[in-house]
């Protein structure tokens, strides 16, 4: 899981970012992300992070689409 936009943990190993919107889109590397959700419905949208060294953490929500509309800004 390489990402193109990768930033530097202060101990100086890159940080590599992957985004997945739960919709059966291909996950999105890079700190910031977005998605538009062709359906409403209910989605879980996972963001992983690791470093060089093989650390690892990632974080779930489960957001709500009401209408066909763009999840943005994510950081």
């Amino acid at each position: 899981m390489e990402s193109r936009q990768a930033r530097a943990h202060p101990d100086g190993d890159l940080l590599t970012y992957e985004w997945e919107f739960g919709d059966g889109t291909l996950p999105v590397p890079g700190p910031t992300a977005s998605n538009t959700y062709s359906a409403a419905g209910t989605y879980f949208v996972r963001l992983e992070v690791r470093d060089g060294t093989g650390w690892a953490v990632e974080t779930t929500i489960l957001a709500t689409i009401t209408e066909a509309t763009v999840f943005q800004n994510f950081h």
